[in-house]
């Protein structure tokens, strides 16, 4: 594996209950191919680090919308909650933006949860080449929380 490889993340949930079974951590990250007018997470459409108004004390009075992590950073940060998962049936669900935007990370991050016996959940829209899914992600996933965006009734 490329020890260089990082993710982009807007946003750490702990302690979701609506994001699969259980309590759960949902890991939001950056770049999303659909820009959807009515985009429940616009922040995480973008694909790279934006500034935006600050969340809490800062120098500044600014703060990035997006930060990088490494791949052992980033499960130090959700395994953290692994009694929550371990005593409620939960887990870490990846959402975002799209996920599968960041195919390469989510899949080295689903792939060292799953090994640590972590239930793991995507939330996608689905648009995203599938036979790199099958091989990067898709082993590594006990559930698939498929977001339908639009129906053509033709």
């Amino acid at each position: 594996m490329n020890a260089t490889l990082r993710g982009l993340v807007f946003d750490i949930k702990r302690d979701c209950s609506e994001d699969g079974p259980g309590i759960r951590t949902t890991v939001f990250f950056k770049g999303c191919p659909l820009h959807c007018v009515w985009c429940q997470n616009p922040e995480g459409q973008g694909g790279k680090p934006d500034c935006g108004v600050c969340q809490g004390e800062s120098q500044t009075g600014w703060a990035q919308g997006g930060c990088w992590y490494e791949l052992d950073e980033l499960l130090y940060r959700v395994l953290i909650d692994r009694p929550f998962y371990d005593s409620t049936g939960g887990g870490v669900t990846v959402s975002g933006g799209e996920p599968t935007f960041q195919m390469a990370f989510i899949g080295e991050f689903l792939k060292r949860l799953r090994q640590q016996g972590v239930d793991t959940a995507i939330e996608t829209c689905g648009f995203f080449h599938y036979d790199s899914f099958a091989r990067l992600v898709l082993p590594y996933l006990n559930r698939i929380y498929y977001d339908l965006k639009l129906v053509d009734e033709a």
